[in-house]
């Protein structure tokens, strides 16, 4: 269970983070990590998936098929339970339920991507 989510991870943060650095035209929302955050976490960066880039849209897709309903609840639970990353969620006026997936990068950034408003 955790290798999947290891894997979509990885595999959304391979691709978000160079697109991120590249261009902010997509609608993302930064905000920076506090004292009460989880360890490593330096900012947490919220991104609706409508707003990435296709070929990240298509992975990122492709690895929540792949998660189980567990999995999936698991990933919310511990997003939840890091406070700066709930805040960033509240900021954007959604909750850790609308998370699909998440990944973390060297530098300390926690990517959420959440399903788009209708």
């Amino acid at each position: 269970m955790r290798k999947l989510a290891t894997l979509i991870a990885c595999a959304v943060l391979g691709l978000a983070a160079p697109a991120y650095s590249q261009t902010r035209a997509f609608s993302m929302q930064a905000q920076p990590a506090d004292a009460q955050t989880a360890p490593g976490v330096q900012l947490v960066v919220v991104a609706e998936l409508d707003s990435l880039p296709v070929e990240i849209r298509k992975q990122v897709n492709a690895a929540v098929s792949q998660a189980s309903d567990e999995q999936l609840r698991s990933l919310r639970r511990s997003i939840n339970a890091i406070p700066a990353a709930s805040a960033a969620l509240k900021a954007q006026g959604k909750t850790a339920d609308e998370v699909l997936a998440a990944a973390i990068d060297t530098d300390g950034a926690l990517v959420l991507i959440t399903v788009s408003a209708v």
